[in-house]
């Protein structure tokens, strides 16, 4: 009885921590600290080559493979629900911003919303909004950033953390097409291999878990008939 009752607890317990592990997994993946300073500093986007000038004009950089919608430029109901402007992927755009703020949503994630306001004619504050519980701070659904450049207080990048939010070509001309050569690292290590060593010593443990089970739950004949033959009696 005991037996029993040792290896259904293995098997809850192993069962339970996979499953809490897939579940768990999305909130918890980090990605390769370099990908976002290779994006920035290695590849460039299309669109007007001209910075911005004039005190309300601001560079919108779209490094994602995405579309953002601008739902509001101007500083009255009326401008707010013009037909939004678009900034496609892997491009840059003038926005003007005087006066108001500019809200932005990723064509990805809609309930992402990135606000741009100028606090002062030499400033600008971005912040990013989401609904509670949309985990946006947690592993792969932090997927972008917005902020401002370091170079220029007049422009403002979106740029994706991982790279699935990266255009194919842009990854191409990165890393090139071996698979093998991505920067990806893993959860427990720096290296996704690792992880997959670790992860399979982990299921062999819950596969010898279900064998133990099923053999304390199915004993073999010659124990089973051992443990209930009666004893010889003595004369």
């Amino acid at each position: 009885m005991h037996l029993v009752t040792l290896s259904k607890v293995s098997i809850l317990f192993f069962v339970g921590s996979v499953t809490f592990w897939y579940m768990v997994t999305p909130y918890i993946v980090q990605p390769h600290p370099g990908i976002m300073q290779d994006v920035l500093t290695k590849t460039s986007l299309s669109g007007m080559d001209r910075p911005a000038s004039g005190d309300g004009l601001l560079t919108v950089e779209n490094w994602t493979k995405w579309r953002l919608f601008v739902n509001g430029t101007g500083p009255t109901k009326a401008d707010a629900q013009h037909v939004p402007e678009v900034i496609f992927g892997n491009s840059k755009q003038h926005l003007n911003v005087e006066g108001s703020q500019v809200v932005m949503n990723m064509e990805y994630r809609p309930d992402y919303v990135i606000h741009v306001q100028q606090s002062s004619k030499e400033a600008l504050a971005v912040e990013r909004s989401a609904p509670t519980g949309s985990g946006a701070d947690w592993g792969i659904y932090n997927h972008f950033i917005a902020q401002v450049s370091s170079k220029s207080g007049k422009v403002v990048q979106v740029v994706p953390r991982f790279l699935f939010g990266m255009p194919f070509d842009t990854i191409e001309t990165l890393y090139g097409t071996d698979v093998s050569k991505f920067p990806i690292v893993g959860v427990f290590t720096n290296s996704t291999r690792s992880d997959r060593f670790i992860i399979q010593i982990y299921m062999n443990l819950v596969t010898l878990s279900v064998i133990f089970l099923l053999y304390a739950n199915n004993p073999p004949e010659s124990i089973r008939t051992g443990q209930t033959a009666s004893p010889k009696k003595t004369q």
